[in-house]
């Protein structure tokens, strides 16, 4: 698929599981690995450090996940990127929804099994903690996270991973 293109001697490395609609465009230094899905116009460009999106994460359409000169972008398992969300040069830990809208820059790191709210903007560097609500812009802790919301992320990434295979066929 030419949506798949080298960059300066790096190519992305994707897993025969996932599932990358033809429209999405990879270029460079990115991993993708089992069962991830990654939709309609979504754009991940690794062109400066690394990108790794681990297992069973999903990046919906129209996102944009790109890095710095200083910092690389990793999503772990279990993370849904909402609809036109920008994840920038920043660690999303496991089992996170990333709101549709959402912009998280430089350096963040969203604490695992963490909702960024629908249009919320993460500053560089700002760190949440696990089982955190955030919601805002400039984007702050708003509760802590339940388990009934915990199940709810990861059921959400259970989702995508099932959908992409009426895709695929």
């Amino acid at each position: 698929m030419k949506n798949i293109r080298s960059l300066n001697g790096k190519t992305p490395k994707i897993h025969p599981s996932a599932f990358i609609h033809e429209t999405a465009v990879i270029v460079g230094d990115v991993v993708i690995d089992e069962h991830v899905s990654v939709w309609p116009y979504a754009v991940i460009r690794g062109d400066g450090q690394p990108i790794h999106i681990k297992a069973y994460a999903n990046v919906q359409d129209h996102c944009m996940i790109h890095v710095s000169d200083v910092h690389p972008a990793i999503v772990e398992e279990y993370v849904t990127i909402g609809h036109r969300a920008i994840i920038h040069a920043c660690h999303v830990k496991h089992n996170v929804i990333v709101g549709m809208g959402s912009t998280i820059l430089d350096g963040a790191i969203i604490g695992e099994h963490s909702i960024v709210g629908a249009n919320a903007l993460v500053s560089p560097n700002k760190v949440f903690p696990p089982q955190s609500m955030i919601m805002g812009m400039p984007a702050v802790r708003t509760r802590e996270l339940n388990a009934n919301d915990i199940t709810t992320i990861h059921e959400n990434a259970l989702h995508y991973a099932k959908m992409k295979e009426y895709y695929r066929d």
